[in-house]
């Protein structure tokens, strides 16, 4: 029987001593025991309390027949092959099987089987549309018509057909297995030991995996979670973040993560539907407009900014004074306050008239969870709004997570931003003891306003569909917030395709149509493909790369590695050597030393070789990154963060 609605809470003003007793440091994490009542209590209160929220006319959202359009039969895998890289797929009728096989050679069989299940759909479609066009018309009998059919046309005729796919992994097809070895990690049913993964889980029974590498560490050692806890293993060619990458590296990056997503949720039969707005949506003010036109209009005031300035002044704020709050989230403001509050930003706040002095936590609070809401592109975007909610379907915990991180990595830059904003906000609040509120109180009270804005105005939900809905996209927020720092890593195994493909390409701009032929493996498959040349081979041997540092007058400085040399000693030898200049030019100024490496914290970026530009991690090991890419240059400079 499908519990009774609950009652709104009440706001701040009534409730600020009276927080809500969900007891940190539960143990049963089934939700059977009062935390978990209680939050999944929260969940209901939050979708009275937006509903309420709605009546009162704050909705940015209209109904979802007036908001979303489904992609067209056909259009889901057009749009995906283009993404992709494969669009001259999606350009031809009925594609050859063999041509399909020399496309996809130089991907795993995965997701080779992603791209080809594309295509197979698409000729469907087309082929469906071709029957239904040689039907004859009646009225044509009667005119005398000429019976002659016009054959159909592709589906994707309007759209125009790109170069063929230079971007992706390219090795020989007798090498597959080397690529399938980086693959398994993700889109194979059953990994390799998890040594290999750029996570590490440790089961109880202490077992060892096939690398010999002890994996012990226990699942209950997060009792607020309720999942496993993962660890980002570190490489020695150092970790890398999205922010890391150059503009080019992120559009490769963003190819392949579609096809590796793809892939694995084929593996466990899920789908999920891009939709797209069907109207125009408002591009000035400040509620209800679409993050990308906010950002747009504030980095021409504000340049390095990775977030509307809104919501980075109003998380400042309520990081400084509302998370130390009782009940902050869950406990609602004062709805005239809010709504007072909402008029007044709308009218100063571009101006650089607001004030946030007098502004409480608690309606902040609203106030931020009520900006989300009425995003008329939601924060994880129509395209992949359904499958972050896919998730929870997968069965293993691992790759649940690995599905998160690449949904992450295909985010507009925008919307990963103020996700991974938010989120940093969010872990503060389950951080701090002092508010009483748990990770699962604040996951279920963030997943209606993340996941289900979009039904909220279509039909009311039923009671047992909400039940399901609140646990499995709960589980997803709990899993953003706990692993922020996973989720926002390239994998590596990424890294090493991307470079394959740089490989690849300074190979077909040699003009050698042999040796491409032979790195592409369709001749001589005995034949083991050419890397480019190593330019400075004298260096390469003896392991000395050249650094510049422009901007402390520094060009091409031999550095000698060995094993242990890491990028930020050699970032702190030459701000130390800038320094001494400094101080012997009279300009004792800008001094460094070991611990604060310059007032401009400059790193070291890997740049060209089989990369496009790479800020390197701190402790990076440069002679085995120098041995991957022998042909990069090694430039010192500063990047905002």
């Amino acid at each position: 029987m499908s519990p009774e609605k609950l009652p709104s809470r009440s706001s701040s003003d009534d409730t600020a001593h009276s927080p809500h007793p969900g007891a940190r440091g539960s143990s049963d994490l089934n939700g059977t025991n009062r935390d978990g009542r209680d939050s999944l209590e929260d969940f209901y209160t939050e979708i009275n309390d937006i509903e309420q929220d709605d009546d009162e006319g704050n909705d940015g959202h209209g109904s979802d027949d007036d908001q979303l359009k489904p992609l067209d039969e056909g259009e889901q895998e057009v749009v995906w092959l283009h993404e992709a890289g494969y669009g001259h797929l999606a350009s031809k009728f009925a594609v050859d099987e063999e041509l399909i096989k020399d496309d996809t050679s130089s991907l795993t069989r995965a997701q080779a089987a992603a791209v080809r299940k594309r295509v197979d759909t698409l000729n469907a479609t087309v082929r469906k549309k071709h029957k239904q066009q040689l039907k004859t018309d009646v009225r044509d009998v009667f005119t005398g018509a000429s019976s002659e059919v016009r054959s159909a046309q592709p589906l994707c005729t309007h759209i125009p057909h790109p170069t063929p796919p230079t971007h992706f992994l390219i090795l020989p097809r007798h090498q597959e297995s080397i690529c399938i070895s980086f693959h398994l990690l993700i889109s194979e049913p059953h990994p390799p030991p998890l040594s290999s993964l750029s996570l590490s889980l440790s089961p109880a029974e202490g077992s060892k995996s096939k690398g010999g590498s002890n994996r012990t560490a226990s699942s209950t050692d997060d009792d607020l979670s309720g999942i496993t806890n993962f660890v980002l293993v570190k490489d020695t060619l150092g970790v890398t973040r999205v922010s890391d990458l150059g503009k080019a590296d992120v559009v490769k990056l963003h190819s392949l993560a579609l096809i590796e997503l793809t892939a694995l949720f084929d593996i466990h039969n899920l789908s999920y539907n891009r939709r797209k707005p069907k109207r125009r949506m408002k591009e000035h003010g400040v509620f209800g407009v679409p993050l990308q036109s906010l950002f747009d209009h504030d980095v021409k005031r504000v340049p390095n900014i990775k977030v509307p300035l809104l919501l980075s002044k109003l998380v400042s704020f309520l990081i400084k004074t509302g998370v130390p709050e009782e009940g902050i989230l869950r406990v609602p403001g004062a709805v005239a306050r809010i709504k007072s509050l909402r008029q007044e930003i709308e009218e100063r706040f571009n101006s650089g008239r607001f004030s946030w002095e007098d502004v409480r936590p608690h309606d902040a609070a609203g106030l931020l969870k009520q900006f989300l809401r009425d995003l008329p592109v939601p924060l994880l975007t129509f395209q992949y709004i359904e499958a972050f909610i896919a998730v929870q379907k997968i069965p293993d915990s691992r790759q649940q997570l690995q599905a998160l991180n690449l949904l992450v990595l295909l985010l507009p830059d925008v919307h990963r931003n103020t996700l991974q904003l938010l989120l940093q906000f969010l872990k503060r609040i389950c951080d701090c003891k002092e508010n009483k509120m748990t990770l699962n109180n604040v996951a279920m009270i963030m997943a209606p306003n993340l996941f289900l804005v979009q039904s909220r105005k279509s039909q009311p939900l039923k009671r047992d569909l909400e039940i399901s809905t609140a646990a499995g996209t709960s589980n997803v927020i709990k899993m953003l917030i706990k692993f922020q720092d996973i989720l926002w890593s390239v994998p590596s195994f990424m890294i090493s395709q991307i470079r394959h493909q740089y490989e690849a390409d300074q190979m077909r701009s040699s003009g050698n149509k042999s040796q491409i032929m032979k790195f592409l493996g369709r001749k001589d498959k005995s034949d083991t493909p050419k890397k480019p040349q190593v330019q400075h081979e004298g260096d390469f041997q003896a392991g000395v790369i050249r650094v510049q540092a422009p901007h402390m007058n520094m060009c091409a400085t031999a550095v000698q590695l060995d094993g242990t040399t890491t990028a930020s000693d050699i970032v702190a030898r030459f701000c130390r050597s800038s320094a001494v200049q400094l101080a012997n030019t009279g300009n004792r100024e800008s001094g460094y030393d070991d611990d604060v490496v310059s007032p401009g914290n400059p790193c070291l970026f890997e740049q060209g070789g089989n990369i496009g530009e790479r800020r390197l991690e701190s402790d990076t090991k440069i002679l085995a990154l120098y041995r991957v890419n022998p042909n990069a240059e090694w430039v010192i400079r500063t990047k905002p963060d």
